[in-house]
């Protein structure tokens, strides 16, 4: 029995996983149909990404199949839950406590807090990053810093870039930069670039917060960027509060439909996640991330969308 185990180890283990999502589908399957709050399905959404993380090991395709069943279920409820409450959230007819924290509040409401409360604050925003990528990129930071939580917060629509991201910046819903800054607001049918004036939309929003941060902001396209960046860490380290925008992850998801080699490399969810990491633990982000620890500076890493 000794020398089996140790054989056999992961073939245990990957068995002893599917025993217990199956006992779990029924509790999760509950859940879904219960969901009334944006905490439960949080709840619900963090319970389905941690058992597609765990049975990616498994060998059992069926089982697989069963949790992409109970995903495609659970997404179609959140969507008519989104569909029943979305206008009352962007109206706030509601309770203030019955409102996630939107792409729009993201900044004032969870942010700009952890700002003043810390002596040097740095914001990584990786462009289209998942909750499933975060939790394979996480582990790798818990070396290097204390204390590390996860939240999760709701995307305004659409999610497209242009949108979430201006919104997250500016503070404001779309409509409103469109109505107060019109000439810093592209439609879709207009050409140009869509997300020109972050760092200008983020410094609007510092000084009517009454914030008066040295604010250091800088937005990377291409690998060079990254590099150029480590060579210039100074002015990072000097700021109260710094953002940086990464963009790897969403050039990657595009050529994940466009490049054929991507999309043999990421033929699956796991595969996406293995990559993922690869590309983190060898990034300029992660040597940033070492650096950004030995100065002492608390850091947000968050998704647009």
């Amino acid at each position: 029995l000794l020398v089996k185990k140790h054989i056999h180890s992961h073939q245990l283990v990957a068995e002893q996983t599917t025993a217990d999502y199956r006992a779990e589908f029924g509790r999760i399957s509950q859940m879904v149909d219960s969901a009334t709050t944006f905490n439960q399905w949080l709840s619900i959404y963090r319970k389905l990404i941690s058992w597609e993380i765990e049975l990616s090991q498994s060998s059992d395709n069926s089982i697989k199949e069963v949790l992409q069943y109970q995903k495609n279920e659970a997404n179609q409820e959140f969507c008519k839950y989104i569909r029943r409450n979305y206008y009352d959230w962007i109206n706030r007819r509601v309770a203030d406590e019955d409102i996630p924290v939107m792409s729009h509040t993201l900044m004032r409401r969870r942010i700009l807090p952890e700002v003043d409360s810390a002596e040097h604050t740095t914001l990584i925003l990786i462009d289209n990053m998942r909750y499933d990528q975060w939790r394979t990129i996480e582990p790798l930071l818990r070396g290097f810093y204390d204390v590390i939580t996860d939240d999760l917060y709701c995307a305004i629509l659409p999610t497209a870039t242009q949108y979430a991201r201006n919104a997250l910046f500016a503070g404001l819903m779309p409509l409103a930069i469109d109505k107060l800054m019109p000439e810093r607001w592209l439609n879709d049918n207009e050409d140009g670039g869509k997300n020109m004036y972050e760092e200008e939309f983020l410094r609007r929003l510092i000084q009517q917060s009454g914030k008066q941060y040295k604010l250091s902001f800088d937005k990377l396209v291409r690998p060079e960027a990254g590099r150029k960046l480590l060579d210039n860490m100074q002015r990072i380290y000097d700021a109260d509060f710094s953002v940086v925008v990464y963009n790897f992850l969403d050039i990657l998801s595009h050529a994940r439909t466009e490049t054929d080699i991507i999309r043999d490399l990421t033929d699956d969810e796991a595969s996406f996640r293995s990559l993922t990491r690869s590309w983190f633990e060898h990034s300029d982000l992660f040597v940033m991330l070492k650096m950004l620890s030995e100065q002492g500076h608390t850091v947000i890493i968050t998704s647009d969308h």
